[in-house]
């Protein structure tokens, strides 16, 4: 990539129609960022960033005009465009080379989704209060409860108890409990599984159309030594916090336990990554092991597990270098370097 080559107005043409259209068809509104990804590793550094700006003006000019023809609250027009601005710049800053920017910004891609998972969660919160108060969104919710409590009850028979707890449940109830998961490290978490879908997604459909291979490899992953005791610490306040009752220690601490246990998770996927390629595993056995592992993750019973096991074993590498040669003498701290 280089920044001096002009960019290609066809691929900003098509990325930027396909961006906003998804984001306005509701079905495919997850993946909005995807088209923008690929012209990110696919194309220079300025055809990424002059499509990621043409998707920002033409996404407010076509919310601005439905609005104006549709009677929108001005409200939600403006929600709508900080949420996808902030959205597509910070998955801008997240695709760009490590080598771009200002030096200050010039960082790790892992951390740099830490980062940018950070400061959407910090965006995407108070829209969510916000939201939260709106009588259309409360008539969804309450709409939506409605119905999959009655196909729940109608489901569990004459069980009185399941009845009783269902009934209990209202719009308020949930908005509350979800507000409480969202400040409490839940936003953060799923910016992150936002980013990491969009950018993955996005470097598939890129290799496939330009042959490429930008990015890092997860086996290589290697969290710095020194958040070990950032975890520590974060796990320590959020038990103060929630014992001497202080709610922003409490927040606060929850986010940045969660922003560690996410790299330790991802080290630990490369840990299983790194002995898959050491191993010389063949790759159909390797799309049959991924498809397994998908399949364990999203399982309710089994997902946690997994997860948790991942996370360990990432932690558990600051003590047993599982990827190198192990150095003479034991050490009872966290290496120095990887």
């Amino acid at each position: 990539m280089t920044i001096r080559r002009s960019p290609d107005l066809i691929p900003v043409l098509i990325s930027a129609l396909m961006s906003v259209g998804c984001i306005r068809s509701g079905f495919l509104g997850f993946f909005f960022l995807v088209p923008l990804g690929v012209v990110a590793f696919g194309y220079s550094l300025r055809t990424a960033w002059f499509a990621m700006v043409c998707a920002v003006i033409g996404n407010g000019i076509l919310f601005g005009g439905m609005a104006l023809f549709l009677d929108y609250d001005p409200g939600e027009w403006g929600t709508d465009v900080i949420y996808f601005s902030a959205m597509v710049v910070l998955f801008g800053w997240i695709t760009a080379p490590p080598s771009s920017g200002p030096g200050f910004l010039r960082i790790r891609t892992a951390y740099r989704i830490m980062a940018g998972s950070l400061a959407g969660a910090l965006v995407f919160l108070p829209l969510f209060i916000a939201l939260r108060h709106n009588a259309g969104f409360y008539a969804f919710i309450k709409s939506q409860l409605e119905v999959l409590s009655s196909l729940y009850i109608s489901s569990g028979g004459a069980d009185v108890v399941r009845s009783s707890l269902l009934e209990q449940l209202t719009p308020d109830i949930i908005l509350e409990s979800l507000e409480f998961i969202l400040i409490r490290g839940g936003g953060v978490a799923s910016c992150v599984l936002f980013f990491c879908i969009s950018r993955q997604t996005a470097l598939m459909l890129a290799w496939l159309i330009r042959r490429g291979h930008p990015g890092g490899n997860l086996s290589g992953f290697h969290v710095a030594p020194g958040i070990i005791w950032v975890l520590s610490g974060s796990l320590l306040a959020v038990l103060l916090g929630t014992w001497a009752k202080i709610a922003p220690l409490e927040i606060i601490a929850w986010n940045v336990l969660v922003l560690c246990i996410i790299l330790y998770l991802a080290q630990g996927g490369g840990i299983v990554l790194f002995f898959l390629n050491r191993f010389a595993v063949p790759p159909i056995l390797r799309v049959i092991c991924n498809i397994v592992f998908l399949f364990m993750i999203f399982n309710p019973g089994m997902g946690p597990f997994v997860l948790g096991i991942l996370t360990f074993l990432g932690i558990a590498e600051n003590w047993a270098p599982f990827r190198v040669q192990k150095s003479n003498g034991p050490s009872s701290t966290p290496r120095v370097g990887n």
